[in-house]
């Protein structure tokens, strides 16, 4: 980790319409901003994060990206957690 690590990452993963949201005729309520961390939420209400993941982003790629430098830091004495909800 560098000398100017973030001590706080956030990490934002889509989920897809459940089944009773497709039968409800739900539609998606955010939309995500090419190669940004970013999403909008109705309108106008942006949201920048350290990592946004789509609905169809496969979890491997998560774990690359989001996860796996926290382990690499940790096995180098330094602190980490994830929490996911």
């Amino acid at each position: 980790m560098s000398d100017k690590a973030i001590p706080v990452k956030v990490a934002l993963r889509i989920r897809p319409l459940n089944q009773r949201e497709k039968n409800d005729a739900c539609s998606e309520c955010l939309r995500t901003i090419s190669n940004e961390p970013q999403i909008i939420i109705g309108k106008d209400k942006p949201f920048t994060y350290d990592y946004v993941f789509a609905q169809n982003t496969p979890q491997i790629d998560i774990y690359e990206a989001s996860v796996q430098p926290l382990l690499d830091a940790l096995f180098k004495g330094y602190n980490a957690t994830v929490l996911a909800y």
